[in-house]
């Protein structure tokens, strides 16, 4: 049976753990304060599930808890909180995984089960949305080579984050309709089909070199705007 511990609405999760009888047992509850650590190691608990907006209060309280030296169980966050906003944070925090409350995807009883295995959980949107970011992030475009301007340089980089012609807009100081000539203008100078294309040409000047798993399990060869392409099929659509 494997022992878990709520910390927060422990009704939220006596469910999900009543409907898995067989696997998990709550062996207690409490709110976020100075003796919960003294309460999970009494226990003897294999993962805390923390349920509730991840304000500065808990994220204090994962810091404390993770770097305890007698705490040797999984720290899981189970909230309605927008993962792409707080996920990062608990993570940091210590946590071993974030778990946005009606999310599609894993389940929260398997969830559980991999952050007690050791694993990060991370849901397939997040993980998606920061490899994006990433790619964005570390891009370095090459000005000369596309003989690019530097506000299509700026655009340019901000379709790997995929924001859209608006968002991009607001970005780099520019109207959508502005932003949508830049975009045609740029599939032109790197030869891109459409905007899928163009997109894919963001990961290109990224350190993209590992190989990239497809929807179908294969992988391909991350180098270049091959794997990209790849990739980002199932990153973008079009």
């Amino acid at each position: 049976m494997r022992r878990v511990f709520i910390v927060g609405e422990p009704a939220v999760v006596e469910s999900v753990l009543l409907s898995d009888g067989s696997t998990f047992t709550n062996v207690g509850s409490a709110l976020p304060g100075p003796e919960l650590v003294e309460k999970l190691n009494e226990a003897n608990v294999e993962c805390a599930v923390f349920v509730g907006q991840p304000d500065a209060e808990l994220l204090q309280v994962l810091t404390t808890i993770a770097h305890t030296p007698l705490w040797m169980g999984a720290l899981l966050v189970y909230s309605t909180a927008e993962e792409f906003e707080f996920s990062e944070r608990c993570l940091a925090a210590g946590a071993d995984g974030y778990l946005m409350r009606g999310s599609a995807g894993d389940s929260l009883a398997k969830v559980i089960k991999r952050v007690i295995e050791g694993e990060h959980y991370l849901s397939v949107r997040m993980t998606r949305h920061l490899m994006t970011s990433t790619a964005a992030d570390e891009a370095e475009i090459d000005v000369d080579l596309y003989d690019l301007t530097e506000k299509e340089a700026e655009v340019f980089k901000w379709l790997g984050k995929r924001l859209d012609p608006a968002a991009i807009g607001k970005k780099v100081g520019l109207s959508e309709h502005a932003v949508r000539k830049h975009l045609r203008v740029l599939m032109g100078k790197v030869g891109a089909e459409d905007l899928w294309g163009l997109r894919c040409h963001v990961c290109a000047f990224a350190d993209c070199v590992d190989p990239v798993p497809t929807p179908d399990g294969a992988e391909v060869d991350g180098d270049g705007i091959g794997g990209c392409m790849e990739r980002n099929r199932g990153l973008f659509g079009q």
